[in-house]
């Protein structure tokens, strides 16, 4: 499918506490941004109402992604409860800020919480269908069982809708550990958003919006199956030509110079900035591949037998007093 450019080129769909911890903070100007959660705690002042949705049906998603998956798939209130045309709490975030007009949109939230991690590939699958170019940056965790389970589950979830969808889905994926300072991780993402950008600002002599299109709908032009697949910015040449397996590569340079071609993807195109952001490296290169999906499911289930095998050799605690001891009412004396 062609993906014709239209006046609004780049969105950035903040979904849960995480996102919208991080999104505000992007400074690319070209870039709109929307906000997405099920709990208006983590909506700023600073952000216009008209940017904001709140899911209804649900205050806070509370770690229950079942739960915050049934808000959003549940129809918008209707002044008749049983008109059965209503469209999904989710797709009506989706036509609020008209997201099927964006030549990109980028979606970022966390894979280990309830709320983004329900809201974020909901918003990915409809967008992917839709015929738009989407791509996810995303926060897994592994600090917790619970964190570590629910990263897992929501990578599953999005490998599910590609091949259910018979679409594509592309994530740069990112991870909070025990550790690591969180806003090291921030300061990854948020270098992620800024390279995005600069990608799909549409102002790269050489790399048009299909360009952009066919590197994330790799199917089109590759003879892979539509599945999840990692996306990877790296600022040399050198290093991004170590990734196994790249399907397709796109790439950036200030200087021309300097431009070469390197791996062997199945796709490749090479675009120079007229007005380069001057916070950005020289260089920008991005692969997507699916090998790495398979060492980040390894990694976390090494990790999830981990936790399981330390909370195996917890020993619980006895109970001081039993239901049949001879206690009155709540006080013991």
């Amino acid at each position: 499918m062609s993906k014709r450019s239209s006046q609004k080129k780049t969105a950035l769909v903040c979904c849960g506490g995480t996102a919208l911890n991080i999104g505000p903070v992007l400074s690319a100007h070209d870039v709109d941004k929307f906000f997405i959660d099920t709990s208006e705690a983590n909506f700023s002042d600073s952000i216009p109402d008209e940017n904001l949705y709140k899911i209804r049906h649900i205050k806070g998603g509370g770690q229950d992604r079942r739960k915050v998956y049934e808000a959003c798939t549940k129809g918008i209130a209707s002044p008749n409860p049983n008109d059965q045309d209503q469209p999904p709490v989710i797709d009506d975030s989706i036509e609020r800020f008209d997201l099927t007009s964006y030549d990109f949109v980028i979606v970022l939230f966390s894979l280990s919480g309830a709320s983004g991690s329900t809201i974020g590939p909901l918003t990915m699958s409809a967008l992917s269908k839709a015929g738009v170019a989407v791509v996810g940056v995303v926060v897994g965790d592994t600090a917790s069982a619970t964190f570590t389970k629910n990263t897992i589950g929501t990578l599953k979830t999005l490998e599910l809708n590609a091949i259910k969808n018979k679409k594509p889905l592309v994530i740069s994926y990112h991870e909070n550990q025990v550790g690591v300072p969180e806003s090291m991780v921030d300061r990854e993402v948020l270098f992620v958003l800024e390279a995005l950008a600069e990608l799909t600002s549409q102002n790269n002599h050489g790399l048009d919006t299909q360009d952009v299109y066919n590197a994330v709908n790799f199917n089109i032009l590759a003879p892979v199956e539509p599945q999840l697949a990692a996306l990877s910015i790296f600022d040399s040449r050198t290093e991004a030509a170590r990734i196994l397996d790249p399907i397709t590569v796109l790439s950036l340079y200030t200087n021309r110079e300097a431009a070469a071609p390197f791996g062997d993807p199945y796709y490749t195109k090479t675009g120079y900035p007229r007005n380069p952001n001057p916070e950005l490296p020289e260089q920008l290169h991005f692969v997507v591949n699916t090998a790495l999906i398979e060492d980040h499911f390894k990694l976390l289930d090494q990790r999830q037998l981990e936790l399981n095998r330390q909370f195996g050799s917890y020993r619980p605690r006895k109970a001081l007093l039993g239901v049949d001891d001879n206690n009155e009412g709540d006080f013991v004396g």
